[in-house]
């Protein structure tokens, strides 16, 4: 919390969505205020990518691509 992070990298799964942890960093008070929590800056990577493996090139490209669209913004 103290870092303030500009953006901040989700893992979406079925038991624990991407959204629900958008939805609880930004009803907890304790990181409600933070930069990347109000500005919704957000990037989100599905489960199977964050294991190691073949995946992790995918998910490294789509970190990528969705770091240039959110400084885009």
């Amino acid at each position: 919390i103290a870092a303030d992070p500009d953006v901040i990298v989700l893992v979406d799964s079925d038991w624990n969505s991407a959204t629900h942890k958008m939805d609880y960093l930004a009803g907890n008070p304790a990181t409600a205020a933070m930069t990347a929590v109000q500005q919704k800056r957000y990037i989100v990577v599905p489960f199977a990518s964050s294991e190691a493996g073949v995946r992790s090139v995918e998910a490294a490209v789509s970190i990528a691509t969705q770091w240039h669209e959110l400084a885009s913004r």
